[in-house]
């Protein structure tokens, strides 16, 4: 039977791990899991959690620790023939996510696949838009070829992570370089919809901003002929999010927020524009938080968060 290997990449997700691993226990799947936790200097309860639930933990010092360097450390002390990852506040939406992320793996060209996110109720509907609309659609059938990749939720054959690593260096996007660079080596990258799992992401602005920087950044270094960091497509694409922003609300009868559509929407594109112009200007960064949040943001989050 083949084996499979259960990598949470976490540090400090004890609000949220003990009922991704239960969902992970309940599990509807032939085999038992191997459960592997790279811990990054956590300093809460995420280890003790894990303890109590089994888990095999490796431990990262927190100034060795990049995304790329966590997940091939975690692939490396797996032991299974597939390797998951699952992020430590990404639990499943039922029974099937396991059986359904495996799904694809019967094709030997298959090199990784990723599970649907949906959007947590209630968290954050701009991010709801983003993931239903964009990202992560939901869709009739099974698997299909994708462009995009997310790690949050996803699945390798060892044979595919062998042949292609994850980039230790690189400070953001990871998992889509690691896609990108799959490709190119002949892999298939799969998008299973059958396979889900709650994610949102709290909507501070200063990480709305950062995420999207990086993003966008990193875009520019996969994809330099990406439209990201035009003015154009700046004005664009905040348009056009706004739009289905404000059908989203009128969907989901949350239409008095429809006010915080333009700010919202100014720091999650301004952060993408500022990220594809540090790209093109070559601009490098040490750290993830290197970036320098522009200081309008703090009047912003007054009104947006007051």
């Amino acid at each position: 039977m083949t084996s499979v290997s259960i990598v949470f990449r976490v540090k400090n997700e004890g609000r949220t791990l003990d009922q991704v691993l239960e969902g992970v226990k309940s599990q509807k799947f032939d085999g038992t899991p191997e459960l592997l936790v790279v811990d990054s200097g956590s300093t809460d309860n995420t280890l003790a959690i894990a303890e109590s639930r089994g888990c095999r933990i490796v431990h990262i010092r927190p100034e060795e620790f990049s995304w790329g360097f966590a997940l091939n450390l975690g692939a490396e002390k797996a032991k299974g023939d597939y390797i998951v990852y699952l992020s430590g506040h990404c639990e499943p939406v039922d029974d099937r996510w396991l059986e359904n992320l495996l799904s694809p793996f019967t094709d030997p060209a298959v090199g990784g696949v990723y599970s649907r996110h949906v959007p947590i109720p209630g968290v954050d509907p701009f991010e709801a838009v983003e993931l239903e609309s964009f990202w992560f659609p939901e869709r009739e059938g099974g698997p299909v070829e994708s462009e995009s990749f997310s790690n949050a939720s996803c699945a390798l054959s060892r044979k595919a992570w062998e042949a292609v690593r994850f980039d230790e260096t690189i400070l953001s996007c990871e998992d889509g370089d690691w896609a990108s660079r799959a490709r190119k080596a002949g892999w298939k990258i799969m998008y299973q919809p059958r396979s889900m799992v709650f994610h949102s992401h709290p909507p501070r602005l200063e990480t709305i901003y950062l995420r999207w920087f990086w993003r966008c950044y990193t875009a520019k270094k996969i994809l330099p002929f990406t439209r990201e960091g035009g003015l154009a497509y700046l004005f664009f694409n905040m348009f056009r999010y706004g739009f289905l922003d404000l059908r989203y609300l009128v969907k989901t009868r949350r239409i008095l927020r429809f006010w915080k559509i333009p700010f919202y929407e100014l720091v999650r594109h301004i952060g993408g524009y500022n990220g594809a112009r540090a790209a093109n200007r070559g601009k490098k960064f040490k750290k993830w938080n290197d970036v320098r949040v522009p200081g309008w943001m703090e009047a912003i989050r007054g009104i947006v968060e007051g």
